[in-house]
């Protein structure tokens, strides 16, 4: 009997002890997290390249004879602005909501939201680099 009492109260304790199984939405919610962060991390040191390019451009509106050329490089400089502080604001308010129930819509729209940031920084970094080729002081 007294062997009895050991062993229940030995699995009472092992399944007492025992982890709970993750929530799937949990763990979906830190997948997808970690895929928003990592569209993040890519582009995030593109902004240097960025900001070398606008005033590289800045410095082409500031000496531009011609001003055949001053509202394309406006234009450019605008998008890379943009491209900017888009990319700033975005970081600025990305917080993964306490409740479990929205978190999952949130991080959708993020995850739109950072793949349309990332690729206006590409595009702003394509097309300023093509004007800075073609467009000679």
């Amino acid at each position: 009997m007294r062997f009895l009492t050991f062993l229940s109260l030995f699995v009472s304790l092992f399944f007492a002890c025992s982890e709970p199984k993750p929530d799937p939405q949990i763990i979906e919610i830190e997948r997808k997290d970690s895929l928003i962060m990592g569209i993040h991390d890519e582009v995030m040191p593109k902004i240097a390249k960025v900001l070398s390019l606008r005033k590289q451009i800045q410095y082409k509106i500031d000496s531009a004879k011609q001003n055949t050329h001053l509202e394309h490089l406006q234009s450019v400089s605008y998008a890379l602005t943009k491209a900017d502080a888009d990319m700033m604001h975005w970081m600025r308010a990305y917080q993964i909501p306490m409740s479990s129930d929205t978190a999952l819509s949130y991080l959708n729209k993020q995850e739109q939201e950072i793949k349309a940031i990332s690729a206006a920084i590409y595009e702003s970094i394509r097309v300023a680099d093509s004007t800075l080729k073609t467009i000679q002081p």
